[in-house]
């Protein structure tokens, strides 16, 4: 990983952290200017900031691959 690439992993997991958004089941890589994201989110409300972040703090990316969806809770018996 080059260290633009690091600079672009930290940045976006920083600003995703600072918005309350639960990046602990969330895989962040950057690979020459492509940022991927998978995992899981437990809710749309953030998944929709998680949308709106990267939107808003996409420097130094050129493509974007977002594979999130929603965590299931656990079920209460």
């Amino acid at each position: 990983m080059t260290p633009e690439d690091e600079k672009i992993r930290h940045d976006v997991t920083d600003v995703l952290s600072r918005a309350g958004v639960d990046v602990r089941n969330l895989t962040i890589e950057a690979a020459d200017g492509h940022l991927r994201l998978a995992g899981t989110l437990p809710s749309i409300k953030q998944q929709e900031v998680l949308i709106d972040l990267l939107r808003a703090h996409l420097d130094g990316v050129t493509s974007l691959e977002c594979d999130v969806g929603l965590r299931k809770a656990a079920s209460q018996a």
